[in-house]
């Protein structure tokens, strides 16, 4: 199921639910030119993708927490497929 969690005028928050525990959230601002990308699980950012003004990083599976920088320009249908996959291999849905 597909949530639009928040808007205004200038950005827009949608969430892709997966399952109870797990969603893809998209973030999008006109004004910042920027695209947010998050893979959640149990509340945690497990994986995710950022692209604003001053470039673009992933937040590798490996660790979330960390920012490494990337020249790839990601899709949301690139990172949904990424997504899908490693919830697959590592069995988490």
């Amino acid at each position: 199921r597909c949530e639009e969690y928040d808007r205004t005028a200038k950005t827009v928050t949608l969430r892709l639910h997966l399952s109870i525990k797990c969603f893809v959230q998209v973030y999008a601002s006109i004004r910042n030119e920027k695209l947010s990308l998050a893979l959640v699980l149990d509340s945690l950012r497990i994986y995710g993708y950022d692209k604003d003004k001053s470039g673009m990083h992933i937040h590798p599976f490996e660790a979330a927490d960390t920012h490494v920088s990337t020249s790839d320009d990601v899709s949301i249908s690139q990172f949904f497929e990424s997504s899908m996959a490693y919830l697959d291999i590592q069995r988490l849905l």
